[in-house]
């Protein structure tokens, strides 16, 4: 009980969090709809049995048309603040939208990689995005039916109680006995709702894949069209063979209840004619009669409320678990980062990605071990999975080694707030990210009447889109992407490049790292761009990480990635003397560089 009191108050907190006093109206809806809903069964058993005593000549007109008036309004008012309190769990469960979104953008980026990734977006997914019948919404309304059904039963069992212990004893045994025949249905609800939420997801994907202006030109070009219309379909035979199986089992377990309540009927009927030939008045035997579906609804009600609860806490646990864990920047931090530019150190780094069943992975890197010193250009280059973002996202903090110890400026990056050395560094993948809102904001990070606008049109002149900028009629205030407007910009893939660099340049920061920002430029475009991040760099300290080697010649040193370690280390000249792993590569692709310059040339 005390776990069905948390969850319920867990629920409703978040919902409270995300609609500051909305509790007040949310409870006064469920409330009155309970009172209400209470007077409409009771008025509605009173009522044939009001109906008979003025036929009998015993009883008012008036109070007949009392009761009758009365039940119209209250079922008037039953059907408003029905759907009222049914679309205020809908609001209730879609308000916590957004917390919980928020809420998986602050947890630790390290933990929102891989299975466990997975695992806890999944758990919002499954509790809020499914529907009103599963997750969230259904646990909490399963509820408020318990409490109504539970209240609406026990003054009808009250009233009952007047005729005979044993009739109201029939009536709560047969009618509780005609949903625990349906135990095996919930049980194989229950069971099956991992295979429901695999079916879901993966229905998502497919619509998500439809709906993708990215993937509308491979879809077109590529005849992908009928495979997804293919595994699509896949999907919803899938589902309906789900379905299916549940309704057959809803069928025949619901059968077995249509058996009970006709044993319960037949008996019952014949307590209370035994009961009329022995004095019981006509008007009372209408009264009994009139109660007996109605309880036999209600009680079966509290079972069902109870097995939907039941069916639905694994989701809402899962749910909840998701807000134990702290956001990344919580907790005590003893160290600062210094003011300027700072040098990095990896002292015996081991690193090894979590695998999906948790069990233990190989580590990408063993004992890796660097310095590179304050104002330094580095490079990291090798081959694709050699672990060059990997050492990326550990410069910075995103992801923390099993052991060893990563220091900036001397200090424990992870004895520094994630919010501090976060800001201190400033990353560009390789991977685009460009949200649906203005290029003001997309640059700042920041809406638009917090943006300094002016620090925006300048990272926009150094990055060379200001001119392209400016010829817009909304300037830097155009929305980027169809997704939200259909008026929106789709960048080209340099226009792309040039607004992560306007982002980078507008964020600052001491220590700069490109992940392959330009991988999808040509060679000669990489290469001008990585000129225009160096001048930008020129006081910081800097890591260009590359499998492509445009960046290496101005760098300082280059690290040559292979196999989880640093095979060779010095400059371009002295790793080309060399002639070993990174000769190779350099010369691999020079050859490609040559025929590009000789092709404009041309």
């Amino acid at each position: 009980m005390l776990r069905v009191f948390h969850r319920l108050r867990f629920i409703l907190g978040k919902y409270n969090e995300s609609m500051p006093g909305a509790l007040g109206a949310y409870f006064f809806y469920h409330l009155f709809y309970l009172v209400l809903a209470a007077a409409s069964s009771i008025l509605g058993v009173i009522l044939p049995a009001r109906i008979v005593a003025v036929v009998a000549n015993q009883g008012s007109l008036y109070q007949l048309l009392a009761v009758a008036g009365l039940l119209a309004v209250v079922d008037i008012l039953v059907t408003y603040y029905s759907n009222a309190s049914y679309f205020a769990d809908m609001v209730m469960r879609a308000m916590q939208f957004p917390v919980a979104s928020t809420h998986l953008m602050h947890l630790p980026a390290e933990k929102m990689e891989g299975s466990y990734g997975q695992r806890v977006t999944g758990s919002v997914l499954s509790a809020l995005y499914r529907g009103n019948d599963v997750g969230v919404e259904a646990y909490i309304r399963g509820a408020w039916e318990l409490i109504e059904e539970l209240l609406i039963s026990g003054i009808l069992l009250l009233i009952s109680a007047r005729l005979s212990f044993w009739w109201m004893l029939l009536l709560i045994v047969t009618s509780l006995l005609k949903e625990w025949a349906k135990k095996p249905y919930h049980k194989y609800l229950e069971e099956s709702d991992g295979e429901f939420v695999e079916s879901f997801y993966e229905k998502r994907y497919f619509e998500q894949m439809a709906f993708s202006n990215e993937a509308a030109k491979d879809l077109r070009i590529y005849h992908l069209i009928d495979l997804f219309r293919l595994g699509h379909w896949r999907n919803i035979k899938r589902e309906m063979t789900l379905y299916l199986k549940l309704y057959r089992k809803d069928l025949f377990y619901g059968l077995t209840g249509v058996f009970v309540f006709l044993f319960r009927d037949c008996l019952s009927i014949l307590i209370l004619i035994r009961s009329l030939k022995n004095g019981l008045p006509v008007t009372e035997f209408i009264l009994y009669l009139s109660i007996l579906p109605v309880v036999g609804k209600t009680l079966a009600g509290v079972l069902f409320a109870l097995m939907q609860m039941k069916g639905n806490r694994k989701s809402v646990d899962a749910y909840i678990q998701v807000y134990s864990e702290p956001h990344y920047d919580s907790g005590n931090y003893s160290a600062r980062l210094p003011e300027g530019t700072a040098g990095i150190r990896f002292e015996h780094v081991r690193f090894a990605y979590p695998t999906k069943d948790d069990s233990e992975a190989k580590a990408l890197f063993e004992d890796l071990s660097f310095e590179i010193k304050p104002g330094e250009k580095l490079a990291l280059v090798g081959a694709n999975g050699s672990g060059k973002t990997t050492i990326a996202k550990l410069a910075c903090g995103l992801l923390t080694p099993e052991s060893g110890e990563i220091q900036i400026a001397g200090v424990n990056i992870h004895d520094v707030n994630p919010k501090e050395r976060y800001e201190y560094c400033t990353l560009v993948f390789q991977d685009i990210f460009i949200m649906a809102m203005t290029i003001a904001e997309n640059v700042a990070g920041k809406e638009s009447a917090n943006c300094d606008r002016e620090r925006v049109q300048w990272a926009l002149q150094e990055a060379g889109l200001a001119d392209f900028v400016e010829g817009l009629p909304a300037g830097i205030d155009s929305m980027l992407t169809t997704y939200v407007e259909d008026s929106g910009l789709e960048l080209s893939g340099g226009q792309k490049q040039k607004l992560l660099l306007a982002r980078a340049l507008y964020k600052g920061g001491e220590i700069l790292i490109l992940d392959e920002p330009s991988s999808a430029l040509d060679p000669l475009a990489e290469a001008s761009l990585y000129r225009q991040y160096l001048d930008f760099s020129q006081e910081k300290t800097t890591i260009f990480i590359s499998h492509r080697l445009s960046s290496t010649q101005f760098c300082d040193r280059i690290f040559y990635i292979e196999d989880g370690k640093i095979a060779e280390i010095g400059d371009h000249q002295s790793l080309m003397e060399k002639r070993g792993g990174y000769y190779e590569m350099f010369e691999t692709q020079a050859k490609y560089y040559r025929e590009e310059a000789e092709h404009e040339e041309k």
